[in-house]
């Protein structure tokens, strides 16, 4: 979903005001109605979506500013703001379940990337750099972490989404929190 909303976005943004007035009805259709399958689903979101409309609601308002001095496209203006005014608070309402589902390092490196740079936090980067194995230099092994016998469980402890499997290693690491870890510390390097 992240990857269809921003490349609508940026289609929005680098939009020619001389193309087709009913496209770009269209494409606001769109936007409307994927914002409310997020009002409907926020509470079963994910990371991805939240990057997704994140970035639909900046293109939308930097389309704004270039809309702003052209009469011609008044009605779509309006319609418009009205969906950046909807898109922040399903953005603030989906943001909240976030808090709960997922781990802050997700967090940080998927909206990192996505230009975010207020989730490059200091006391998140110092609480994750404490979950690192002195010995092995990986993630996970000191954190409380009970991994599930099978995707099959998974799937029936959280039926709102699948999520990939982790796979604990010999030495007690956890290889994918590893991974996306390391991905989100890179961001905080970049940034300090």
């Amino acid at each position: 979903m992240f990857l269809t909303v921003f490349l609508l976005g940026s289609f929005l943004l680098n939009y020619s005001i001389s193309e087709s007035e009913d496209l770009i009805g269209n494409l606001i259709l769109c936007f409307e109605r994927a914002t409310d399958f997020l009002e409907n689903a926020s509470e079963r979101s994910n990371v991805d979506a939240v990057i997704g409309f994140q970035f639909l609601q900046d293109q939308a308002t930097e389309t704004l500013k270039k809309w702003s001095v052209k009469p011609e496209l008044h009605s779509q203006y309006l319609q418009l703001k009205n969906l950046i005014t909807r898109l922040k608070s399903v953005i603030k309402r989906t943001s909240f379940y976030l808090q709960e589902d997922d781990p802050e390092y997700y967090k940080v490196m998927f909206c990192g990337m996505a230009g975010y740079s207020d989730f490059y936090n200091l006391a998140w980067l110092q609480r994750i750099l404490t979950w690192q194995d002195p010995v092995t230099g990986c993630f996970g092994k000191r954190v409380m972490y009970k991994l599930p016998k099978s995707t099959e469980q998974v799937n029936q402890q959280h039926p709102r989404r699948v999520k990939r499997r982790e796979r604990r290693l010999k030495d007690g690491c956890l290889f994918h929190m590893t991974s996306v870890v390391i991905g989100a510390l890179g961001g905080f390097l970049n940034v300090l």
